[in-house]
């Protein structure tokens, strides 16, 4: 019995890693073959009009660490809430 589960289970993982490779596939195809009539539409010259120059892709924004988010955290708390200073006998 144990050797037939573990075939099962193996029987199964075999479809579901086929199921996710065919997906995959497809999409790939999918892909190319949108390629492929752009580059046919170029050739027979109907593209020109949509041939605009794409915008510069964002900056990335700077990396940030846990310790400034919470220092940016608590700056905005007490910006948002001058009188909570007061109330702790700060102010």
């Amino acid at each position: 019995a144990s050797g037939s589960t573990v075939d099962a289970q193996q029987l199964e993982y075999v479809r579901t890693y086929a199921r996710v490779a065919h997906t995959q596939l497809k999409a790939v195809l999918g892909a190319l073959n949108d390629e492929l009539d752009r580059l046919a539409d170029l050739a027979d010259g109907k593209v020109e009009e949509q041939l605009a120059v794409p915008e510069p892709p964002e900056p990335p924004a700077p990396a940030r660490d846990a310790t400034t988010e919470a220092a940016e955290t608590a700056e905005a708390a007490d910006a948002a809430d001058p009188d909570d200073d007061a109330e702790l006998g700060h102010g």
